[in-house]
Parts: structure tokens; C-alpha cells; sequence
């Protein structure tokens, strides 16, 4: 074998190897249901009916006991989104929002997942729970000129964690509409500060694993499909109705109705009638040769 030949096959298997790793890392695409949630920081009862985002791959730092997870859904005019993040170990330091308690949100609307955010319809946001909102958006030059005016979000602070709440109008975009069977690329992140320092533990993302920075290469994201499926409780079919037996026609009516009269006697067979008095006969006869006997001797 030459040289070349050689130097092709090992390229062409290094190749597949890059081409299958980088596959094997990305997880699969998300179908993301229909629906409408109030942005208020509570979990309204339509999402139950959503599958869950788990954030549960290290994108920096270290992997943390938080559990957390994000939800998604989708009309003609808006992309919801809903993260709960249940932590043991709040802090809130007012430093940086990426090195505190904090969602992040990662967007490539065209899913072109360029190697930067270049491209426009590629932006992400910051949320911190105790913080205003305006001060967490970044790489907004990409997008609509008001961005803020396209993006509502709300965030509770419970006894076990956080909840953030958000509504992104299709108008965020340029030139962008959402449409069935599009496909939109994704990430989450939580930044989770288990120390109350100025510098987080670690931060936990739904589908970047740490070997690009979600952050800034948006070629790090997930993708969702959005599918004309309504979010709503699975339909129950109701059981049929067993057939009522039907009365004996033997049995007493226990209704309470009109009682039927008792059934007359029936008849011996005229065959059996026949045998009775022929019997009797005989008997009869015998009795009466026997007197005529005695009376004679």
C-alpha cells in the first residue's frame, strides 16, 4: 500500500471519529408542543403536560447537587419558556449574574450554528432572580433594535430553589416567524454559587458539555422542533357500558308491578291415564273373584 493510500484511510477514519463524537455529544432534537403560559414566576397547570429540559451536563466549573431542569412551548407569535432550578445552597452575592445564583438563556433562531455569535438571531440573556432584568441582556445587537419590548420574564424565589418564567415574541427577530416543523437551536445554563462568594461552583446547561463555551459559540447549542400537537391531558376513553342481563321468565316480576297468576296444573299424558286405569282394573277384578269364591264354598 502507498504512502498516500495510507495517509487517506487514516485521515478518512479520524474524520468519522471527529464527525461520530461531535454527533454522540449533541443531544437529541426536542419536539416542542403548542400551548400558552401567563408569565407571572408560578408553574401554571399547562405545564405538567410538557416534557421536561433536564440541565444536567457541566459546561464550566464543577457539577453541583442543584437539580434543575427547563420546559418549553409555542404559539404563532411566542416561544415560553420555564426553568426551575431546586438548590440547596442559595446565594445571591450582587456580583456578576454569571457567578451567582442565575438562569442563562441561549438563542440561535436560525439554527445556524456558527462558531460565534455573528450571525443575526443569535442572542442570549442572563436572569437573576433579586436582579433587574435589563441588565442581563447580551449580544443584542444581532437582534431587533428594542429587544426588551419582545421579551417578558418574571422569577420567583422559593423555599427550595427558583423559578423563572419567559416570553420571547417572534418579533425579537429579524425577518423570523415561527412556523410547525421549524427547528430553533437552544441552550440553558444555571449558574449555581454554592459558596456565597464572588465566583460560582459550577454551571449546569441542558445540551453543552464544556468543550465549547455555550456562551460564545453558539455551535454549543441543542435544537427544538416546534410540532402542531397541542400541550393537554392525554384523552381517556370512557369504558362501554356492560349489557343488563335479561330477566328469567321464571322469576317473580320484583318491581312492584302487576303480579302474573300462578300457572295451572298441568295434566298428566293421556298415555300415562291409560296405564293408572288399566292397572285399577285389575285390581278391582281380582278383589271381586275372590268374594265370588268364598261366597261359593
Amino acid at each position: 500500500m502507498s504512502k498516500s493510500v495510507k495517509f487517506i484511510s487514516i485521515f478518512l477514519v479520524v474524520a468519522l471519529v471527529c464527525a461520530w463524537s461531535a454527533a454522540a455529544d449533541a443531544k437529541p432534537t426536542v419536539d416542542v408542543k403548542r400551548g400558552s403560559a401567563a408569565i407571572d414566576g408560578q408553574i401554571d397547570d399547562i405545564w405538567q403536560y410538557v416534557d421536561e429540559m433536564k440541565l444536567d451536563r457541566v459546561n464550566a466549573g464543577e457539577k453541583t447537587d442543584s437539580i434543575v431542569y427547563a420546559k418549553m412551548l409555542w404559539d404563532d407569535e411566542n416561544l415560553y419558556i420555564l426553568a426551575v432550578a431546586i438548590d440547596n445552597t442559595k446565594h445571591n452575592t450582587e456580583g456578576l449574574f454569571s457567578q451567582e445564583d442565575c438562569f442563562e438563556v441561549y438563542f440561535d433562531l436560525n439554527n445556524e450554528k456558527t462558531d460565534s455569535y455573528s450571525e443575526p438571531n443569535q442572542f442570549r440573556f442572563l436572569y437573576d432572580i433579586l436582579t433587574p432584568f435589563e441588565d442581563g441582556m447580551r449580544f443584542l445587537d444581532n437582534i431587533a433594535d428594542d429587544p426588551l419590548q419582545y421579551i417578558e420574564i418574571a422569577g420567583t424565589e422559593t423555599d427550595t430553589g427558583y423559578i423563572m418564567e419567559a416570553r420571547i415574541n417572534s418579533k425579537v427577530g429579524i425577518g423570523f416567524e415561527l412556523k410547525e416543523n421549524m427547528e430553533i437551536g437552544i441552550d440553558f445554563g444555571y449558574d449555581d454559587n454554592t459558596e456565597g462568594d464572588d465566583v460560582r461552583t459550577g454551571q449546569l446547561t441542558w445540551n453543552s458539555d464544556g468543550s465549547s463555551d455555550v456562551a460564545n459559540v453558539p455551535a454549543a447549542m441543542g435544537t427544538i422542533r416546534l410540532v402542531n400537537e397541542e400541550a393537554m391531558p392525554p384523552a381517556v376513553e370512557e369504558p362501554e357500558p356492560e349489557p343488563e342481563p335479561e330477566a328469567d321468565a321464571g322469576e317473580p316480576d320484583m318491581g312492584g308491578g302487576e303480579q302474573a297468576a300462578p300457572a295451572a296444573p298441568t295434566a298428566p299424558p293421556t298415555g300415562d291415564m291409560a296405564i293408572i286405569f288399566t292397572f285399577a282394573a285389575f285390581v278391582l277384578s281380582g278383589i271381586f273373584a275372590a268374594k265370588r269364591k268364598k261366597a261359593s264354598q
